[in-house]
């Protein structure tokens, strides 16, 4: 497991640079909330979708603690070539698909309908396009999962959502996660 953000970002900022890491998503806050989260999530992780993967840095925690991760993104960045570079014995855990939107529906609902004989899809992060209807629809594509992290939750159109659906906040990261778990 990935011991703190900083592991990454010095990693990040010897092969790129400081301003690399600029408006990533995971170097948004310091507080390592995502490690500490997923380091003590129970039941673990087993199988995870990542909805926008960004430039991939989360997608490597996420790869720390599960079996694989099945991470989608709208636009191409260059994810591959960091996870190549910093993490190659987590980079055979992450398949990764860019493509529109169809495409990315396409491939999750193959996922599910895999899910327990291939994988067992146990936890989800969204943090993809920051609208209300593109969280509301990923949330939908990726709810019977059981578990769903978001990330921006301190946005007012995807904290409106969350309030919705009964997602809790975590007020110790500044409200940029929230998590939903289905009620058994």
């Amino acid at each position: 497991m990935i011991s703190s953000i900083g592991e990454v970002v010095k990693k990040v900022k010897k092969i790129h640079g400081a301003t690399y890491l600029l408006e990533t998503s995971i170097c948004n806050y310091e507080d390592d909330f995502l490690i500490r989260y997923i380091k003590n999530i129970k039941p673990a992780i087993k199988d995870c979708i990542e909805i926008g993967t960004y430039n991939g840095l989360a997608t490597i925690v996420l790869a720390s603690a599960a079996n694989s991760v099945h991470t989608f993104d709208i636009a191409y960045r260059d994810a591959e070539f960091l996870w190549n570079r910093l993490y190659p014995k987590l980079r055979n855990k992450i398949h990764y698909t860019v493509g529109n939107q169809d495409i990315i529906d396409d491939q999750i609902n193959r996922l599910f309908y895999f899910n327990k004989k291939w994988f067992d899809i146990n936890f989800a992060f969204i943090d993809g396009k920051h609208t209300y209807e593109n969280v509301a629809h990923d949330f939908e594509m990726v709810k019977t999962c059981g578990r769903v992290l978001f990330h921006d939750a301190n946005m007012s159109q995807i904290k409106q959502f969350l309030v919705e659906i009964g997602a809790k906040i975590f007020v110790n990261s500044d409200n940029m996660f929230a998590i939903y778990e289905k009620q058994k």
